[in-house]
Formats: structure tokens, sequence, C-alpha cells
């Protein structure tokens, strides 16, 4: 289509930019920065110290966790830390946690959860896939992702945190961590409405609902 995909994209930026509106106050991102990593060492960190940082953020009272670490596979150095991480996320009940898909050796994709232990703890899963235009910024990102024939799609991480809305009271809170040089997109949940606009498919970011890091 030649240069017609970056006019509709700068279109659509200056459409986005006219319709700005505030943050919401009740989505918290802790991000892990260089600050966090002078303090508490080089990453990856141990597990148990996540599981002490989900027991704080349970006992303040948030309403949903959305934590964009993958934990896809146990630590076997450190089965403790695994122990306290799961029973930490099962205590707070209301944690999603990532699925990704990626390319197997023999080139086939797949799809890779968390280690059972999380698996089982966490209340939901959810993809962390986000779709890069040819300029590089990300506009968009699939509302569901998952393979042809398994039979299951899984949730963007922030629309499977939504979810969780319907199952207690009040709008659910956000939390993702996020390691340092990650854009974080943060647009207001619709997960109804983007479903029934857009057909279940791909949510643009002024229809639907993301906390993510790209």
């Amino acid at each position: 289509l030649g240069w017609f995909w970056r006019l509709d994209q700068t279109l659509y930026d200056a459409f986005l930019a006219l319709r700005q509106r505030p943050a919401p106050q009740d989505v918290v991102i802790v991000a892990i920065g260089q600050q966090s990593l002078d303090q508490v060492g080089r990453w990856p960190w141990r597990r148990a110290i996540h599981a002490t940082l989900i027991e704080r953020l349970t006992e303040s009272g948030v309403k949903g966790l959305a934590m964009d670490i993958l934990l896809a596979e146990p630590d076997r150095a450190d089965p403790g830390g695994d122990e306290a991480l799961a029973r930490a996320i099962r205590r707070n009940g209301r944690t999603v946690l990532p699925v990704i898909v990626e390319s197997s050796h023999s080139g086939l994709l797949r799809v890779v959860p968390p280690a059972p232990a999380f698996a089982e703890a966490a209340a939901a899963l959810g993809h962390v896939h986000i779709e890069l235009d040819q300029d590089g910024i990300a506009r968009s990102l699939y509302l569901r992702e998952g393979l042809a024939g398994t039979g299951r799609q899984y949730l963007h991480l922030a629309a499977a945190l939504a979810t969780l809305e319907k199952s207690g009271n009040g709008k659910a809170a956000a939390i993702l961590f996020a390691r340092e040089g990650a854009r974080v997109l943060c647009v207001d949940i619709a997960q109804e409405r983007a479903e029934e606009t857009l057909g279940g498919r791909r949510a643009a970011g002024g229809e639907a609902a993301a906390v993510a890091a790209a």
C-alpha cells in the first residue's frame, strides 16, 4: 500500500491525541527499574522476593494483580522460593500470570505457560503479545491469542484481569511488573465492547483494555 499506511497511522495518532484522558487513579505500575536493581541486586531476583512483594500488595488490599514476569520453569536451586511465590499468588487470589507463544527447536510454534505450581495458583492466565506496526510503534493488540487446533485461547493479560472484576466488588486494579526499558501502555478496559465491536479478535488502542509492556 506504499505510503498510505503511514498516512493512516498519522491520522490515527492525531485522533487519539485529541481524545486523551487522564490516567486512571486506581491503576498502579510496580516497575523493576534501575533503582530497584541497585537496592535488591542483579536480575533475575530470587522468587522469594517477588513473594514478599505480592504478600504486601495482598495486605494492602489490591483488587487485582497482573504479573508480567515469565515463570515458565521451576527454580531447581531454590525450591523454597518457588513454594513461597506459589503460596503468595494463591493467597492473593486475583493474580493473572503471562503466557507466551514461541518457536520450538523444530520451528513449530508452542504455548509456554507458567510452571504448574504457579499456573495452578493463579486466578487466570493471559497472553502478553503486542503487535508492532511498520514504524515500530504498538497501537493495537490481540484480545485473544492461541494456537489453531488446540481449542484454547488466552485473553490478553489485562483483559484477563478485567474478567476477575465480575467475581468481586468494584473495579479491578492492575499492578504490572515491567523491567526497565519497557514501554508501558495504559488504556481503559472495555472488554465486552471490544468483543462486540471487533468480533473478539483484534482490539485497537482506543477501543479496548490494556495494561501492558511492549
